[in-house]
């Protein structure tokens, strides 16, 4: 990537996440689909390796779990790209009546890190937190910590293996790191083996189901699989390296794969057309989820997020279905 398209793609970044603060954060405009099939489907299995079903719950149990490990009353967490920290205050209002947190949180954006030292000042927590912003790119914020944390921003990096590289080096003996991220094929479009499901599904669906939520606009009976780094930012530039740098540098902990063909029907842009009080959009979730399922067990796709903990010690995995191992879509596989 050149130095000027980098340059670009920061200012493309800034802009948008800009945009995206004033519209009220990333979790405002979660589609009902999306928490039909999350809740009958992931949560489940959520539960069965994290005990717990909610992300902040799943993340504040991973770091209680982690101070009982080490033996300390009193952590350092680094969270990478922390955004506005709405997620790790939540995270914090858990554990803060357990242990004491030092919390280290980084981003990209002044703006954004301007807002998110004002939410936690206004919490009553500002001694527990400290903010850089920060080129994670260029620059990580060395130090020892017992837990590093990253929620949904690794597939907005472009040196991951800088950055990975430093989260191992920077994790003190007995550490955690938990993710939660896309790890799907790069800008998040369908792999060819799962776009030719994803391809005759669509064919099937009448027009107010192809109506697309960003572009405001019914999509022809061709799926348009879009390519999210073509949008000028950092969006997905390096999903499909996530999983295997991880494999290479760390021991998974625990793991749960999930998504790929459901994600086209219960994302931003489509999922607001299904309604799940209505038989036939329940029964289409239902069904792209089974085949999901089916198609993956037989190894013929991949997952696409996930959400795991890992170490950098030797520990056995705790997994639900599928293990990273199985999880991983090569990405030097002939693509389409």
């Amino acid at each position: 990537m050149s130095t000027d398209n980098y340059d670009d793609r920061v200012n493309a970044e800034l802009t948008n996440f800009n945009k995206t603060l004033t519209e009220g954060g990333v979790t405002s405009s979660i589609p009902k689909s999306f928490t039909y099939w999350a809740s009958k489907y992931l949560s489940p299995r959520l539960v069965d390796v994290f005990g717990s079903a909610q992300i902040e719950n799943i993340f504040a149990n991973e770091i209680l779990e982690c101070s009982q490990k080490i033996s300390r009353n009193e952590l350092r967490i680094l969270s990478l790209g922390s955004g506005d920290c709405v997620f790790e205050k939540s995270v914090h209002d858990i554990i803060c009546r357990k242990i004491k947190a030092n919390w280290t949180c980084t981003d990209l954006n002044p703006t954004v890190s301007a807002y998110a030292a004002s939410l936690i000042s206004d919490s009553g927590f500002s001694g527990d937190f400290k903010f850089h912003t920060v080129d994670l790119n260029k620059n990580f914020v060395s130090g020892k910590y017992d837990v590093i944390i990253v929620n949904h921003a690794l597939h907005h990096f472009v040196k991951l293996e800088f950055i990975l590289d430093s989260v191992r080096d920077n994790l003190d003996a007995g550490g955690r790191f938990v993710v939660s991220d896309m790890i799907g094929r790069n800008g998040h479009m369908r792999w060819p083996e799962a776009l030719a499901v994803v391809e005759m599904l669509w064919e099937m669906l009448p027009d107010n189901y192809r109506f697309n939520n960003h572009a405001k606009c019914i999509e022809g009976r061709s799926f348009n699989n879009y390519d999210c780094t073509t949008g000028g930012d950092f969006e997905g530039v390096r999903a499909q390296d996530i999983m295997p740098l991880l494999l290479e540098r760390f021991n998974f902990a625990k793991f749960v794969g999930f998504g790929n063909i459901p994600d086209v029907f219960v994302d931003r842009a489509y999922g607001p057309n299904f309604d799940c009080e209505r038989d036939f959009d329940k029964y289409f979730i239902d069904f792209t989820e089974k085949l999901n399922s089916y198609l993956i067990d037989r190894g013929v796709i991949k997952p696409t997020m996930m959400i795991a903990t890992l170490a950098n010690e030797d520990v056995p995995c705790l997994f639900d279905r599928w293990l990273p191992e199985f999880s991983l879509r090569q990405p030097d596989s002939i693509e389409a």
